[in-house]
Order: structure tokens, then sequence, then C-alpha cells
């Protein structure tokens, strides 16, 4: 893409938009149909409406929805372009929320082409995911009726994938009894889908439509790390409390955007309480079929690194449950963690007693996730470290080397 028509298309974009995709579409193909146009139309529309309303229905979010479905139409089919274009249009919403004063933006439209360009790629897990999270966005600003909203996640989940009806409406109204009973985190759909995942349905032995909220991931999407980044820092910013529900909440985030990982929050058993309990679904090509079925988290949300006596506790439950994998969300990390004593050495005295390894994800680590890492990637590092018994400054070295995903 040439600069005169990154000018040109910077040009159009600040008149009017057009009615119809037929006009839109013949207009920005004049600009768009290099193979490298992508980045250029996603700076181009971040330059022109940096600080313009993106509500929905508004201008700058009809060129942003007509860039967007320029690239996701036939014959041109480009579904990661058009993903990059929705993503941006998001987290261009998620940021005027976040402004002083900002009000809740809706924003079903971006989370449900995400969606379908997930779809269109093959990659069933997070086009579900998308999908459920473009149902509570609806339910969150639409409220308990699901005849306004039928046309975005309706005939997807229940005409084109076979959703119960029932299921469907049970979902929204549950959705809408939420928004009334507490609406100051509704900010973010991902909050309600938290609810239904963990808080309300997946503790009810009657919630036998819940199943519908994940698939089976491909394999082509297992490496994939999506969260919302605007998300993470909201969990982060909401602090610590001696409950430790924060962190809790936090890591279970982090966990549940891996593709085929299920999370719940505090199962107790007759012995035990269990911070997080994690559940792999699906083919695992990769370290993650050495880490079982089953693993469990512990969260430590204390000013102060975690030490011997609970360490060692956790060791002792993940003997008793007999899980082979195990991670510790401590913001100060370990007691002796430069000289592998103490509480960072019972985590490797348990790897070779039991062949149980132990990684902890402290607050750097938080940051590095927040401005774009993969929580995959992160994970498959610290598993190394232990189970190769590597240096730190190995597990470094090659993380400066690998560039950081995208959000």
């Amino acid at each position: 893409m040439t600069e005169g028509q990154q000018r040109e298309l910077v040009a159009l974009l600040r008149s009017p938009p057009p009615e119809d995709a037929g006009t839109a579409f013949e207009q920005l193909g004049r600009y768009l149909a290099p193979m490298d146009s992508g980045p250029h139309a996603l700076d181009a529309l971040r330059r022109v409406f940096g600080r313009a309303d993106v509500s929905e229905g508004s201008p700058a979010c009809r060129w942003w929805q007509w860039v967007g479905a320029y690239y996701f139409n036939p014959p041109r089919w480009r579904y990661w372009d058009a993903l990059g274009i929705f993503a941006g249009l998001h987290e261009e919403m998620l940021k005027r929320q976040r402004q002083p004063g900002g009000q809740r933006l809706h924003k079903g439209l971006p989370l449900c082409w995400m969606s379908d360009c997930y779809y269109a790629m093959g990659l069933p897990w997070h086009a579900r995911r998308f999908l459920v999270l473009t149902l509570c966005e609806d339910a969150l600003t639409l409220g308990r009726d699901p005849s306004h909203y039928w046309r975005n996640s309706y005939w997807r989940l229940v005409m084109r994938d076979g959703v119960a009806h029932g299921d469907y409406h049970s979902c929204v109204r549950e959705i809408g009894a939420l928004f009334e009973q507490d609406s100051e985190p509704c900010a973010f759909p991902e909050w309600a889908l938290r609810h239904l995942e963990h808080d309300r349905w997946l503790t009810r032995p009657r919630a036998r439509h819940t199943g519908w909220l994940s698939v089976t991931p491909s394999v082509m999407e297992a490496g994939l790390y999506r969260p919302n980044a605007s998300y993470i820092r909201h969990l982060r910013d909401r602090g610590s409390d001696a409950s430790g529900r924060p962190m809790e909440r936090l890591a279970a985030y982090l966990l549940g955007c891996m593709p085929g990982c299920r999370t719940r929050l505090r199962v107790h058993s007759y012995g035990a309480e269990y911070d997080v309990v994690c559940t792999m679904e699906g083919l695992q090509t990769d370290f993650r079929s050495e880490l079982g079925r089953y693993f469990l988290c512990e969260c430590k949300d204390k000013a102060k690194p975690a030490n011997f006596p609970g360490v060692a506790k956790f060791c002792r439950v993940l003997q008793s449950v007999k899980a082979r994998f195990g991670v510790i969300f401590s913001a100060e990390h370990l007691t002796g963690r430069d000289k592998r004593g103490c509480a960072d050495g019972e985590r490797l005295k348990l790897y070779h007693e039991s062949g149980i390894v132990l990684v902890v994800v402290d607050e750097g680590d938080l940051g590095r996730l927040e401005r774009g890492a993969s929580f995959t990637e992160m994970l498959r590092d610290k598993y190394e470290q232990v189970r190769l018994d590597l240096h730190p400054e190995t597990r470094r070295a090659r993380s400066r080397r690998r560039t950081p995903a995208q959000p």
C-alpha cells in the first residue's frame, strides 16, 4: 500500500460513511486491495477516529464495520485482516469506557464479527467463546428479553449450533438478574461469563445446559491466546484483600483463556478447599499433554512472598489428588527464590520426589500478560525450567527472542 493510497484512505474515512455495503466496498476497494493493506487500514482508522464517538451506529463505528466487512466478505476472505479490524474497534470501545466520566458502550457488534472470523477459519473454541461473550454483552445491555437481539447470537447459537431454545432463554434471564444485582462490573461481558461458569450454573446439579458454553478446541488453535487486556487491567486494579478472591478471579480468567481449559473457583472437597480447579479438554499436542486432565491453582494475594508452610501444604494437596501440575499465583513469588531455598526449594524437591511440576506466576508475569504476552508460552517456559532444571537466565533469554503475542 503506497503512501498516496494511505492519504487517500484517510481522506475517505473523514467523509460520511455510505449507507449500503456495495457502495462502501467499491470505495474501499480502491485502497484496500493490496495484500499488505490490513495494518495500514487499522492505523488509518485509529488516527482518524482516535477521539471520536465509536458507539454502535455512529459514523466512526460504521466506517470500522465497513472496513472489517470488506476484508471478511468474498471474494477476499481475508479473515485475519478482518479480525484485526474488529479487535481494534473493540479495543477503542473499551478505551472510551475507561475515560473519566466514560459510559458503558455496547460491544456486541465487534464481538459477534470476531466470532464469525474464528468460525470461518475453523477455530471452533474461539468462535464459541466470542459468541457467548456476544450473548452476555447483549443481555447486559438490552435486558432479559431475548427478542431484542435474536439476529446476533440467537440464530448462531440456536439455529446454527443446535443450542436448545430454552437453554438460551435461561442464560439471558440469568445474566439480566446479575446486572440488576451489581451493575458496576458489567462493563465487561467476561464478568458475566465468569458468573455463568463458576458462581452459578456449574455449581448446580440441575444445570445440564452449561456444556454449550465452550466446545472442544481444534489442533490449529491450541497455540492461540486472545485475552482481553482491559479486563486483566480491571481485575488487577481492584486490588487485593484478605479473602484472596481478586487474585483467584484473575487466575481463573487467565487460565480460562487457554483453549480447552475449563476453570472453577473455590471448589470444596471433604478435606480441603481448592482456589481454582482447571480441567484440560480436547487434543493436546504440546507440553500440556504432560499436565494431565486436572490441575490445581493456589492464590497468595499478599504483599510478601509465599512461605514454606503454604507451599508445602499445597504440595501435599497436589499429591492427595494425584495431580501432575500446579500453579501458585503469588505477587511476590516465593521465599528463597534467589538461593533455591525455603519455599522455592520445596517445589523442586516435589518434582524430584513425585514428578509433580509446580510453577509460580508473580506480579511481573501479570504485567507482561496485561501488555499482551501469551500465558500459554509463559507456562511452557516455567514448566521447562522445572522439568529440565534450567537456569533462569536461559528462560529469560528465550523470552527476549520471542515476539509477544498481540491481544
